[in-house]
């Protein structure tokens, strides 16, 4: 068997699994993947899991190999839980300062340390070439955080309501989205086996902040966050037909890849993207599936689309032409708040799923999408019971459709200043929280008045921070300065109270 492997390990400890396929395909008995070395990881995204899908049914298909496993797992709960305990693991420092207001100093490290790591030997092969931080954050996002997909979503979000629901009020849409996550709660509760907090929560405990519950960065509280601090692991074996039947697989168990696409983000860094509301990838996704099926996938009986936070859920059924009003409609797992959100794996947990789900209602239709990065990369597949040909993968020329929908709609790129000075407007913002849910920062992507330039910058005066919490600060004027270090800081032309 073919082995191929997808994991994503805790910060600051890859020498305690140096070959992570390796160490599995050991456990597992994959001798000949062993053997042939063919041991490979992908690279960071959550999109992975059916990317990889997608390009290993094709090497299936054309005979390249016969067979493939996809596994990834998550144990940051584990970790956190025994590095708060007292006990050690090398090279998680940083980790533990973050579990604890002590000091370095002041941190008890001579615990017992975690039974964890394994050796096997070698290092895994590269399936597919990084793209790299590079290609998709600058230094300016780091600087103020925007790097950080709790922020970068929330952004988002902001970007989703001023344009989307001009005309509803910030509490109204809070409590949209309170309601929505409340549904995906109570779909995780309905499925303990699988789900890591199969709790069911109503949209007040969602919305209201408070312990346990503080904001992130604003609208978001901790609930409608993807929550990583899990243990989970799944896995998904692919195998031709042939194969399949040789081993003697129940042909009631057959699930098939009817349909499949994966695209890149045009443009793939978020500042640079026109339109934060529109997804030139996610529309040609769309117009690939709906080519190949031969019918809408708004049609399609089951949905699984990626759920990082409510944004990416909701953003993507409107690119994808998917109404919904219920987060059944677009949920199976109960989403990466209470399933959990097991790192670049979670898309495993929702294939794994759906296969479950497709043998219970043989002939039905199954769509998963996921995505990478900062709404960087996408990878959709639908699935069903039903035995079909192979569809070749188009992924050059999905690519290129992409750039064509984008030239068309925006043949203008976006100007980025990194070094903004002057009188802007402020397009779009959030507020940042710390973990005792008080502000810490504001951060705002705006356009220079005089240039039309977009530009980023942050402030921690705690007269601007209020101002924004206070009242919608779409639209309004402030100036923006930069320090010779690089810095940019900016004041708003509003009174602080209103």
């Amino acid at each position: 068997m073919e082995f191929w492997h997808e994991m994503l390990v805790p910060p600051k400890t890859p020498k305690h699994y140096p070959n992570p396929p390796k160490s599995v395909a050991t456990l597992i008995g994959a001798a000949e993947a062993i053997e042939k070395n063919h041991l490979y990881a992908h690279p960071t995204g959550g999109n992975g899991p059916q990317e990889l899908i997608n390009i290993l049914g094709e090497m299936i298909s054309t005979s390249k190999i016969r067979s493939a496993v996809i596994c990834g797992a998550e144990g940051l709960a584990g970790l956190k839980k025994g590095l708060a305990a007292g006990m050690s693991l090398p090279g998680v420092t940083e980790m533990r300062r973050k579990l604890s207001d002590k000091k370095k100093s002041q941190l008890d490290t001579s615990g017992k340390e975690l039974p964890w790591g394994d050796d096997p030997g070698g290092e895994p092969q590269r399936f597919l070439k990084s793209e790299g931080m590079a290609a998709y954050v600058t230094k300016r996002m780091v600087q103020t955080g925007l790097v950080d997909p709790t922020v970068a979503y929330a952004i988002f979000e902001q970007a989703y309501r001023k344009e989307c629901y001009p005309n509803v009020s910030r509490e109204q849409y809070q409590r949209e989205l309170a309601r929505l996550m409340s549904e995906f709660s109570q779909l995780a509760a309905a499925d303990p086996a699988n789900a890591w907090d199969p709790q069911a929560r109503t949209p007040e405990e969602i919305a209201t902040p408070g312990p346990g519950n503080r904001y992130v960065a604003f609208p978001y509280t901790r609930a409608m966050n993807s929550f990583i601090d899990v243990d989970q692991s799944a896995a998904v074996i692919l195998m031709s037909l042939g194969e399949a039947r040789r081993r003697g697989v129940p042909e009631e168990k057959f699930v098939f890849l009817h349909a499949h696409s994966d695209v890149k983000e045009e443009p793939y860094r978020m500042l640079d993207r026109p339109d934060f509301t529109v997804s030139p990838a996610l529309r040609v996704i769309r117009r690939r599936l709906e080519e190949t099926l031969g019918e809408p996938l708004s049609g399609i009986k089951h949905k699984e689309i990626y759920s990082c936070f409510p944004v990416a859920v909701r953003h993507a059924a409107l690119q994808l032409g998917i109404p919904f009003l219920h987060a059944s409609d677009i949920c199976k797992t109960g989403g990466m708040q209470f399933h959990g959100g097991p790192g670049n794996n979670f898309s495993t947990h929702s294939i794994a799923l759906m296969v479950e789900i497709l043998r219970k209602d043989p002939g039905s239709k199954g769509l998963v999408t996921s995505n990478g990065g900062i709404f960087s990369k996408h990878s959709a597949g639908v699935y069903s019971t039903q035995p079909c040909s192979w569809v070749p993968r188009h992924a050059d020329e999905d690519q290129e459709r992409a750039r064509q929908l984008l030239a068309r709609h925006h043949p203008v790129p976006v100007k980025m200043n990194d070094q903004p000075s002057g009188e802007a407007t402020v397009d779009l913002w959030t507020v940042v929280f710390d973990v005792e849910n008080k502000p810490k920062r504001a951060i705002i992507i705006g356009t220079l008045t005089a240039t039309s330039e977009r530009f980023i910058a942050a402030s921690a005066e705690a007269d601007i921070v209020k101002a924004l919490l206070e009242r919608d600060t779409f639209g309004i004027p402030c100036s923006v300065q930069t320090t010779p270090e690089g810095k940019s800081t900016f004041q708003l032309h509003v009174p602080s109270r209103l």
